[in-house]
């Protein structure tokens, strides 16, 4: 866009900041990243010596290890397919459930006989899933600063309380969310238990 709008132009105000982000994204996709040689770990080398049936077992012991922390948690579902003959490690002799350690048979028991194992209620969620689940998280911590740096670039006249305003308004808009939903995450202390740290 040549001429900058006006600032009681929102359209024109929003267009300009969609410009900007869509040209920002480009020049991001243009940006060669050098990846340096992939280096494997050492332990890795040595497990590729060791030999096939070795090599099964140490598969067998970390599916397992898998296993049983998830179970210890209250998520049988690793533990169950690990029983399971349709599993890629009970396909051929020999097989992980003929091979389970004593530990996952206690689980497996306390199980069936009605035992509840972990916390109880919904797993903790990582800040990657809460921040896929509700795209407030993102908008005020990502999109909102660029379109606030934008219209500060763009109209240094303007109080700080109004660029916030219009930014807060345009990125509600951009992110397909609720202003006033928008405007009370960004209100609240940095401390409070729902914002993502």
């Amino acid at each position: 866009m040549a001429q900058i709008p006006r600032w009681t132009d929102e359209e024109g105000k929003l267009e300009l900041v969609k410009e900007e982000l869509s040209e920002e994204e480009r020049q991001d996709a243009m940006i060669d990243y050098d990846v340096p040689g992939l280096r494997l770990p050492e332990w890795y080398w040595r497990l590729k010596q060791l030999p096939p049936e070795k090599q099964r077992k140490y598969h067998f012991l970390r599916a397992e290890r898998e296993a049983l922390q998830a179970a210890e948690h209250g998520d049988f579902s690793l533990l169950r397919a690990l029983t399971d003959p349709e599993h890629e490690l009970n396909a051929e002799p020999p097989r992980i459930r003929d091979h389970l350690s004593p530990k996952a048979w206690v689980f497996i028991n306390q199980r069936l006989d009605g035992k509840k194992i972990g916390k109880p209620g919904a797993k903790k969620k990582t800040p990657d899933e809460r921040r896929a689940l509700n795209p407030v998280h993102a908008a005020a911590e990502d999109l909102m600063p660029e379109v606030a740096a934008i219209l500060r670039r763009h109209y240094p006249d303007r109080r700080e309380v109004e660029i916030k305003d219009c930014a807060c308004r345009f990125t509600a808009q951009l992110a397909d969310i609720d202003e006033d939903r928008l405007r009370n995450y960004i209100a609240s202390s940095r401390k409070d238990r729902r914002r993502i740290r």
